[in-house]
């Protein structure tokens, strides 16, 4: 289902719960909890997932490899200039954070899903499973709530470029474990978006506020 078309068919669910709600939202299935750090209440609306979602394996696979595929690691990316790096065609990756917070304008084209981490950790299969038993987090797309997929440890191949931020040497091939909470939303509709991803696991946190602009196909 697209994004339009879904927030179409929740006009009469945010009618009632204009008309109803005296406190915040419930977010009824979510199975992550916010952060303290998150200070907006999504509506109890959850988007469509993207149409044929990668595996997990594949997803992060992809992703990793995506980060390093460039000498600037786009997760520490302060305004957006890194989004369109080293982008495929057949998904849209968004970099999520290191730690820390940051706001970034993208430009995204249409028709293609988009895909990104809400809290994410690779390393040993040990570290990710500890991250894994408190991590925690959400996404919301123009006030719409996504909901993130638990990856707990998958082996992954990461190959980059000289100087990249994984395996800093070109030709290096990196075997690790990767997981993390992570969201894959179908095409966006043409126009601007906000999107909110929030998460932490212990002292790990992440707060990102995507500036989306999806031109007209």
């Amino acid at each position: 289902m697209r994004l339009g078309r879904s927030i179409a068919l929740s006009s009469a669910v945010l009618a009632l719960t204009a008309a109803c709600a005296a406190g915040p939202a419930d977010s009824g299935a979510s199975p992550t909890a916010p952060t303290p750090t998150e200070t907006a209440t999504p509506v109890a609306v959850i988007l469509p997932d993207a149409p044929n979602k990668l595996s997990g394996a594949d997803l992060l696979a992809r992703w990793w490899n995506w980060v390093a595929s460039s000498a600037e690691d786009p997760r520490a990316d302060v305004d957006g200039h890194l989004c369109a790096r080293g982008q495929a065609t057949d998904i849209w990756f968004l970099a999520g954070g290191t730690d820390g917070t940051a706001t970034r304008s993208c430009t995204v084209p249409a028709g293609v899903p988009v895909a990104f981490p809400v809290v994410h950790r690779s390393g040993l299969q040990s570290g990710c499973e500890d991250f894994m038993k408190v991590a925690k987090g959400r996404a919301t797309l123009d006030g719409f709530l996504a909901l993130p997929d638990r990856h707990d440890p998958v082996n992954v191949q990461i190959k980059g470029v000289a100087g990249n931020p994984v395996t800093k040497e070109a030709g290096r091939t990196l075997f690790t474990s990767a997981c993390g909470l992570w969201v894959q939303l179908a095409p966006l509709e043409p126009g601007s978006h906000t999107l909110s991803v929030v998460g932490d696991s212990g002292t790990y946190k992440v707060a990102v506020t995507y500036k989306l602009q999806v031109a007209a196909s």
